[in-house]
This record gives C-alpha cells, structure tokens and sequence, in this order.
C-alpha cells in the first residue's frame, strides 16, 4: 500500500540563539550606540563650543566699535556701574538683581550706561557662556524666584584702565588704547571666569602681583576643562587648561582645601602671565607724560597691586 512519507521531524525545526549568542549581540549593541553617544556628546560640546566663540567674537566686534568711536581708547572693564557691563556675579550678593538682570549689560543704571550696551545691537545671551547654568535667587513679595545668572564673561585687568588706576603705576604696561602694542593677539580681552571668583567686569587672576605667583581669581572652564577666549586683535580660540585652573574652573564654592596659592609650578599661570599682561617700560614715563621705550614681556620696575581699584576699567 503506498502511503505519503512522514515529513522529516528535522526539517521543520527552527534554530534558536543560544544564549551566549545573544550576549554577544546585545554587547554589540551596546557598543555601537556608546560610540553614537560618545559622537552625538562631542558634537554637543563642538557646537556649544562654537556658541561661546561666537559670543565672545560679538564681545570682541562690540569692543572695536567703542574704541573706533573713542580715538582708538579702550572702554573700561568696569568696576561698577559705568564699566563695560553693570551687572554683579558675586556669591552672596547682596542685592542679587544685579546678578540675574540683563538690563544690566545693556541698558541700567541709566545715569552711567554700560559702555558696549549700544554697539552691536548685542543680545543680554551672548555675554553668557551656553553651558554656564549658575542662578541667582531674587526675593520678590517674599517669594523667592530663580533665574540664569546673566554673564560668564570677564574682562583682562590689565585692558582698558583709566587714568589713576592702581595698575598703572607697577611694571607692566597697561593696553589703554589700541596703538599702544603692536602684540595685540597675544593679550586676551575677555575670558570666561569661574563661578566662584567672577564678581565685577573684569578677571585678576594674581594677587599682588603677577609675579608673585598666587592665584586670585580663576578662569572658567564650563565646557569640561575648556574655555573661550578673545584676543585684542579680534581673534577668538578656545583654550585647554591643564592643572590648576582645569581643577577649580568649573566650581561653583570655593574649594574644601582651600584655594591652591602656588601658580609657579602650574601651566595654567604662567599661560596667563604671558598672554594677560602686555609689555613693560624700561623706564618710568618722564615728568612730560611721554613714555619710555617698551621691551616686550619682562618685569622692569615694581610690580603691581591688585586689591583695592578705585576706579572704573573697560
């Protein structure tokens, strides 16, 4: 009798992943969205990186249009008001609107505008780091309310002084106005500052002198242990730090262990050194106001003080 063949039990089974296979899978997996994460981060941070440049560029076209309209005289970097920004970012601050209200870089308090406020058309955004999420409380009606802290940006002490000013009485030359060096693109202007020292407009990063090699006030690093800086040419890069100030940038308090005080073994000092200051006199100016030859980066009289300004800077 002839009968239809049994299908082969065999044929009809399917094959299923072990499970180390699968394991291994997953692994590959996981592998390969980490690198499309580790990707997508570093676009992130390029093009925020990209944002804190521009900004720092627009700082810097603000700044050239000032000194065009004031015989080449750099605008002062501000203690407040009547600086380059009006504003306040200390810690504890007494009166915190200062802190958090943009008017302040642009438009208050009336009676002494801050300086780059109408050049530009400057938007209240672009004197603030993307990636600086620092706030100020303000207390309104007893209801306390959080907002952005308004500027990551602080402005080199030895840039834009006035007549009188403390700094102008020590060793290094002090960039008034543009024809005074013709090294402009090695002096910074403005430089993103650290959340726990940045205060008024402007960054003394010594204290003393900078010679003494004591660190006052630290730069920022808000993109990891990066920062944007501006040049006095006009020209913008981003800058790495390596030790003192990768360590201490981003904190938003002071440090447990207190603050580091030795900047003659670290490369982050001396980078400011050479590139915050402009150059020297051999000489004092004479009786006549006329100054005397100029010598590049070294230390020829006195050094400065850096404590107790008593006048307003760019």
């Amino acid at each position: 009798m002839c009968g239809v063949k049994p299908a082969d039990s065999k044929s009809n089974n399917h094959r299923a992943f072990t499970l180390i296979e699968l394991l291994v899978v997953i692994a590959i997996i996981a592998i390969l969205a980490a690198r499309l994460l580790q990707a997508l981060s570093g676009a992130k941070a390029r093009a925020q990186g990209i944002d804190c440049v521009n900004n720092l560029k627009q700082l810097g076209l603000a700044t050239a249009m000032y000194v065009g309209d004031n015989q080449e005289i750099s605008n002062e970097r501000g203690l407040a008001p009547g600086g380059w920004v009006d504003d306040d970012q200390s810690l504890n601050l007494a009166n915190p609107v200062l802190k958090e209200d943009t008017r302040y870089l642009i438009s208050l308090p009336i009676a002494t505008l801050p300086l780059l406020g109408k050049y530009g058309g400057i938007n209240p955004g672009g004197f603030k780091c993307p990636v600086d999420l620092r706030t100020a409380t303000v207390v309104n009606s007893g209801i306390p309310a959080t907002y952005p802290a308004i500027r990551s940006y602080s402005m080199n002490c030895y840039v834009g002084t006035v007549l009188g000013d403390i700094l102008r009485q020590g060793a290094y030359h002090v960039l008034h106005k543009t024809t005074d060096d013709r090294n402009l693109s090695d002096t910074f202007v403005f430089i993103e500052e650290s959340g726990w020292t940045i205060d008024e407009g402007f960054v003394c990063w010594f204290v003393g002198s900078p010679d003494g090699n004591t660190w006052d006030n630290y730069p920022g690093a808000y993109q990891g242990k990066t920062k944007g800086v501006s040049f006095a040419d006009g020209h913008c890069s981003i800058r790495k730090w390596e030790k003192d100030a990768a360590e201490n940038a981003n904190l938003k308090v002071p440090p447990p262990g207190g603050d580091p005080t030795d900047g003659a073994t670290d490369s982050d000092y001396p980078w400011l050194k050479t590139y915050g200051r402009v150059v020297t006199y051999t000489a004092k100016p004479n009786a006549g106001g006329a100054p005397a030859k100029r010598i590049g980066r070294t230390s020829a009289w006195p050094a400065p003080i850096c404590n107790n300004f008593n006048s307003n800077h760019f």
